[in-house]
């Protein structure tokens, strides 16, 4: 597809993160981005950091009129089910309560919501995914996603929701990546363990960023999306293989031990459009 070549406003909500830097070193060579931050700013050249709470109606209404964005991307919260177990409240707030405040302040300024969730919104009983199944989650996120999916559904009326499995790459010094403490660990010569027990289609940073422009560039509206791969892998597996791709010593990358080892396969088929999107 040729994508317009008008110079969109973005503002990305958890720029400080893995994902949300991420989406902001991708997007500014093309668009005006600024980052939205809670506590720890990213510094990127071509971004302007703004301060905002997502828990603060008031500040978020304010902040969005102000910069009237064409596209807000959610990016906030945890995607690891163990830390979300562990934060439960803020983490809850942050996936779920806190894009019903972003919704509500982009109703006055008409922009587009893109709202990354991931492959947790499913119970893992067989793998295989489609973009139009229903939602069965059994992890807390997976819960909390589900309840942010349904607020940007129905009240949205320009709105992407983004399913993904895991994302991996080089992440800021701040938030680093499961890539990046692999990569540091095992360089090391230290052991890194993996869980063997579920099953995901993992995507590339880069192939991520590209998605995710070429959706705000195309104008693509109002559809619930998978990303993925055709290749899926265990945690473990994919520890492995990363391992081997930056020369480091795999043996280094063990198995787990978990309490509940019952296999899931969270593993996603990637929408249709994509196949059109990214064919160039």
């Amino acid at each position: 597809m040729n994508p317009p070549s008008t110079e969109k406003t973005i503002l990305i909500l958890g720029a400080s993160g893995f994902i949300g830097s991420s989406l902001a070193r991708a997007l500014r060579p093309h668009h005006k981005v600024y980052g939205g931050f809670y506590q720890n700013p990213v510094y990127i050249p071509g971004q302007t950091p703004v301060s905002l709470d997502v828990r603060e109606p008031d500040l978020t209404r304010r902040i969005i009129g102000q910069l009237q964005p064409d596209t807000v991307i959610y990016a906030v919260g945890s995607n690891s089910p163990d830390r979300f177990d562990q934060e439960k409240h803020n983490q809850e707030t942050r996936h779920s309560l806190g894009i019903s405040n972003i919704l509500n302040a982009c109703d006055y300024g008409h922009s587009q919501v893109i709202y990354l969730s991931n492959d947790y919104i499913f119970a893992g009983d067989r793998g295989g995914y489609l973009d139009t199944e229903k939602a069965a989650p059994d992890r807390e996120l997976g819960k909390s996603k589900v309840t942010g999916e349904s607020y940007v559904r129905s009240r949205s009326l320009n709105y992407i929701v983004l399913r993904s499995g895991p994302v991996y790459g080089i992440g800021p010094a701040r938030s680093p990546s499961c890539y990046d403490e692999l990569r540091n660990q095992v360089s090391r010569g230290l052991n890194f363990s993996l869980s063997d027990s579920e099953r995901h289609s993992f995507v590339s940073v880069d192939y991520f960023c590209r998605a995710v422009r070429a959706l705000i560039e195309n104008q693509v509206r109002n559809k619930t999306l998978h990303l993925a791969t055709g290749h899926t892998q265990t945690w473990y597996e994919w520890g492995k293989k990363t391992a081997k791709d930056l020369g480091l010593d795999d043996s280094r990358v063990i198995k787990a031990e978990v309490d509940d080892d019952e296999k899931q396969d969270l593993s996603l088929v990637s929408s249709a459009l994509f196949s059109d999107l990214l064919s160039v």
